[in-house]
């Protein structure tokens, strides 16, 4: 009588015979052609002065530092559990966002220094993300060795993906809803700024060199922190419980 792996619950860790590697690779080159294609627009709607609202400045191409940061936070926001499913592929996610930032910064007419800001916070809330990404993904090896096992990775991912997304992008909105049908609001202290997502921090920490505005990427690296250091701490825990002989 012979025993399957499936059967046995041992893994071989063979590859599937049934291209599952290659829906894999298809999956992840679709994911960084997106990324690129999202990048090279908001570059074309800046070099060739498409405007976005009524009264856009002539010389839309000042703006395509702007356009680019907002579009790396948001499209990110919403992408990262594609963008970032493997360390390999998050290193070339945030790599190929470098030279789109310096041609940004080129044809914005700004500085090093600033360009040097704006690579450095976008580096470093992509590697927040992907951390995060980790986190999630080693939920599956807890759903197997748990007798209640917790919320898919799938479902995890969903729902790190609307918080953030409403963070990074809904921010921006209720603050233009704040300035524009609240002309009488106070200004923002520089710590509340945070509250506004990251793409309102990212243009005070890099076009007005605010330290506070940073404040927004500390509670994303804060977050990744907290979920991998307790993703690390269910995996050895479940691996303990696995090892120890049945009575």
């Amino acid at each position: 009588m012979t025993h399957s792996p499936s059967s046995s619950g041992i893994s071989t860790g063979l590859p599937e015979p049934d291209g599952g590697t290659a829906s894999s690779t298809l999956r992840t080159s679709g994911a960084l052609f997106l990324w690129l294609a999202l990048q090279l627009a908001a570059l074309a709607i800046a070099a060739f002065h498409f405007p976005l609202w009524a009264h856009a400045p002539e010389s839309e191409d000042l703006l395509a530092l702007q356009f680019i940061l907002v579009t790396q936070l948001g499209g990110s926001a919403l992408l990262f559990p594609l963008l970032m499913g493997s360390w390999r592929q998050t290193v070339f996610i945030t790599a190929s966002s470098w030279p789109v930032i310096v041609v940004a910064g080129m044809l914005s007419a700004v500085s090093l220094r600033t360009i040097g800001l704006a690579a450095m916070f976008t580096t470093f809330w992509l590697l927040a993300l992907a951390v995060i990404t980790w986190a999630i993904q080693k939920q599956d090896l807890g759903r197997r060795s748990s007798i209640r096992p917790p919320l898919s990775s799938t479902g995890a991912k969903l729902i790190a993906v609307a918080m953030l997304s409403v963070w990074t992008i809904g921010g921006p909105l209720i603050l233009f809803c704040r300035v524009e049908y609240f002309a009488g609001a106070d200004a923002l202290a520089p710590w509340s700024k945070a509250a506004f997502g990251p793409i309102y921090s990212i243009f005070s920490a890099v076009f007005d060199a605010t330290t506070s505005s940073w404040m927004s990427l500390a509670i994303v690296w804060l977050l990744a922190i907290v979920l991998g250091g307790t993703r690390v701490l269910m995996t050895r825990g479940s691996t303990q419980i696995s090892l120890r002989p049945m009575s």
